[in-house]
């Protein structure tokens, strides 16, 4: 009987893996865009209803394995397109095939009304929004855009150039690139021209946003990661050369703005290029109480771009972009941006498959110069003295990136490379006396010489089981600085004089970051994501070297500080997603961040330094803070897509707390740190006529008051509001679409949190009052 007992266990324990084997049934294909054949990376691909599922990859390739027999729905959707299905029936042991040609909707109802774009394997937040939402709405800026994502905000100074916070965190504290790897540098040290404002808003195809130190290969990320999509030229089919244009005319009242834009690509598939120009003329606007705000600016650009396939599976694409700014205003600044001159150059080789087990090797050089002039012209101080600041900030960079398959559902990334910051600043002051005494000039220098070359190496490991998914980054930046000579200047007789002139030792810091997550499927409706990060990045040249300057949200003259360390951000991100075709998707989002090493400033004893500009209460210098505490909530709701009247639903919070901060001499522990939004929600509502050929949208958003402020800032409170926006878009074909609509059409004056205060007034920058607008796009 032993002997029996022991065959059978024995057959048993052979014909499991054979059972196994038997039921190893998988699912995969290729998905693409049925008007270009472009492939489609990142598509959301879902077996139903077993609940597995996955994101296509680079190539537009998904797998879906360990299936038991049985009938499916394969449910495939992207951002943009229609959703597609197909029911199938497995029962054999072997992988089936099934391709989707994805048709883009005509105007994705979700795609202007934010729903949450999230991929179901991201355990952190990410949001993309597309093209289409950019020509749709009155948009003229990429900061202003941003605002619509939950807790993303931006600080204004003028009527364009808007400066993203993301969670609170703003400045170098977010990583922002083009097209996934270049830099820009702006060239004004009171950020009148963010990195982001020198890139063309008609030439963006897609802005991804990624909150938190998560995604590390792209670049040094502490609080967030903001990527700047632009247009490319693509292959076309076949070797006739073809060609397609698009252009946009856009109007907005109350401005009295036009924006204008061409865009022709042409080419076969050898050769294809991408051509591009675009133009903004805008005039001072009313506020809601009908005060005229001097914001009026003027803003053109040109883009060449040229993609070459030497060889088969190998791509070149060097690409030129010229943008300029010409009269640029800002109320809240001392300053105005007299021209800005930007160009940035890139060079792309990628190839498919070099090797066995490694995609998309590529090797990437880039290339930013920013010529910025500002000066006080027509500012209140104009009559006696004339202030003109000329910057030049210039970025070099390469890299070296590939991605290793070691075998299915795992991908590992690789990226080293090196970028090289210089900036110069010079300041000349021009007095003007009595009609006989001379015009004085008199000349002084703001930063000196500074450069900081950055070398860094990053991976990435991406490992998906039949229900989870796992993500791990590390990465090692090695961030050297130097300067020339600091000259800290003081006032004698109405004229500069040095005071002081420091020899800063060159500077090196080792910085490591990391972050590991994961997204746990329950079943097919419900997802738990997990993210945690350390995110790392080193002072920046103005916080380092900066000498005398107003650059803060306060009045005091700023000096930079070389000794500081780098910062550092713990945070954690938990995220529940619930998604079903009847309800709709809920997302829910709480984070909480532990900084040390926050880059901070204090005042000064008076005895110390005095200030160089006229007005300002003192000189503050750059320091490492005690530890600053961030935590928050984020909530979204869209409703299902099938249904013709449809909307969503969205708020979003962040506190954020200094452990110990300084008012002049008196420390204050605790102190809310300055420039943090209030609570924001806001609800639209929608209707898709004639199949979806028109669609009107009504948004409503309520801001609540903010009344946690910073006392060592001097920051005020700022009282609640009510907003509604209406807009109507209309399909007329293929060719031709048509949006219009009404901005806070009840007229009401308001201004944001984070809008500065007017120069010489005690008063914030007051928001656009009641704007129509319209926007025309045709292609063909």
């Amino acid at each position: 009987m032993k002997k029996i007992k022991l065959l059978l266990t024995g057959m048993l324990t052979l014909m499991i893996p054979l059972w196994l084997i038997a039921q190893n049934i998988s699912v995969t294909g290729k998905v693409t865009d049925i008007e270009t054949g472009k492939t489609l990376s990142a598509a959301n691909v879902v077996v139903k209803p077993s609940g597995k599922g996955c994101a296509t990859d680079e190539n537009g390739r998904y797998l879906i394995e360990n299936l038991q027999p049985g009938e499916y729905t394969i449910e495939v959707s992207f951002v943009g397109f229609k959703k597609s299905t197909r029911k199938v029936n497995l029962t054999e042991n072997k992988r089936y095939v099934f391709d989707f040609a994805m048709v883009a909707t005509n105007f994705e109802l979700g795609e202007v009304i934010l729903k949450d774009w999230s991929a179901r394997q991201d355990p952190f937040v990410k949001t993309e929004m597309k093209k289409i939402e950019i020509e749709i709405l009155p948009t003229r800026d990429i900061g202003d855009f941003l605002r619509q994502i939950p807790n993303v905000s931006a600080i204004r100074k003028g009527g364009t150039q808007l400066d993203p916070v993301i969670r609170g965190y703003k400045y170098d504290q977010l990583n922002v690139r083009v097209d996934g790897f270049m830099r820009i540098e702006g060239g004004c040290p009171n950020r009148m021209d963010p990195n982001i404002s020198h890139i063309e808003v008609d030439d963006i195809e897609r802005i991804e946003v990624i909150k938190g130190p998560y995604v590390l290969r792209y670049g040094p990320t502490m609080g967030g990661f903001l990527n700047l999509v632009t247009s490319k030229p693509t292959p076309f089919e076949g070797k006739k050369f073809q060609l397609n244009a698009r252009g946009i005319k856009g109007y907005e009242s109350n401005w009295n703005g036009t924006k204008d834009r061409l865009n022709v690509k042409f080419g076969n598939d050898r050769v294809y290029f991408n051509l591009s120009g675009n133009n903004q003329e805008y005039g001072n606007y009313k506020d809601g109480n009908g005060n005229l705000v001097l914001s009026s600016f003027r803003k053109y650009s040109f883009t060449g771009e040229i993609g070459l396939v030497p060889l088969k599976n190998h791509e070149l694409i060097y690409s030129f972009v010229s943008s300029h700014g010409r009269d640029v205003h800002f109320p809240a600044l001392p300053m105005d941006e007299r021209l800005d001159d930007t160009r940035l150059m890139s060079a792309v080789y990628s190839i498919a498959s070099p090797f066995k087990n490694i995609s998309n090797l590529r090797i990437m050089a880039f290339n930013s110069n920013v010529h910025h002039v500002m000066d006080t012209k027509e500012k209140p101080s104009g009559d006696t003295m004339i202030g003109v600041s000329t910057i030049d900030a210039i970025v070099s960079g390469a890299n070296l990136n590939f991605t290793l398959l070691p075998k299915e559902n795992n991908k590992l990334y690789f990226i080293t490379g090196i970028e090289h910051t210089t900036k110069k600043g010079e300041r000349v002051k021009t007095m003007y006396m009595q009609p006989a005494e001379p015009v004085v000039p008199v000349k002084t220098e703001f930063l000196i010489d500074g450069f900081i070359t950055n070398t860094y190496f990053a991976t990435e490991y991406e490992r998906k089981f039949e229900t989870m998914t796992l993500t791990a980054s590390l990465r090692y930046d090695n961030n050297q600085a130097h300067s020339g000579p600091v000259y800290v200047y003081g006032l004698k007789a109405g004229k500069p004089i040095i005071q002081d002139t420091l020899y800063p030792e060159d500077i090196t810091l080792n910085n490591l970051s990391a972050s590991f997550g994961f997204n746990k499927y329950l079943n097919e409706n419900l997802t738990l994501g997990l993210a945690i990060g350390r995110g790392v990045r080193s002072p920046n040249l103005l916080e380092r070297y900066i000498t005398l300057l107003p650059i803060g949200y306060d009045k005091y003259d700023y000096l930079g500080n070389p000794d500081l360390k780098a910062e550092a951000n713990h945070q954690a991100d938990l995220t529940i997603k619930y998604e079903t075709d009847k309800i709709g998707r809920v997302t829910v989002n709480g984070f909480f961040s532990y900084v040390i090493n926050y880059i901070a400033a204090r005042q000064l004893p008076p005895t110390q330094y005095l200030p160089n500009t006229k007005g300002v209460y003192g000189v503050k210098q750059f320091y490492n803070a005690d530890p600053v505490y961030f935590r928050g909530f984020e909530f979204t709701y869209s409703s299902p897509e099938q249904y013709k009247l449809g909307g969503s639903l969205i708020a979003a919070y962040t506190r954020a707390t200094m452990t110990k901060a300084w008012d002049k001499m008196t420390e204050i522990s605790p102190d809310a740190l300055y420039e943090i939004p209030p609570l924001d929600v806001r609800a639209n509502v929608y209707y898709s006529f004639f199949n979806s050929k028109l669609i009107p949208r009504l948004t409503v958003r309520y801001a609540a008051p903010q009344n946690y402020v910073s006392v060592a800032y001097g920051e005020k409170t700022t009282p609640s509001f009510w907003l509604a926006n209406l807009t109507l878009a209309y399909i007329y074909n293929h060719f031709v679409t048509l949006s219009c609509g009404i901005n806070n059409i009840f007229n009401t004056p308001y201004y944001e949190h984070l809008n500065r205060r007017v120069i010489g007034s005690p008063d914030n920058l007051y928001e656009p009052g009641r704007v129509f607008f319209a926007n025309l796009i045709v292609k063909i």
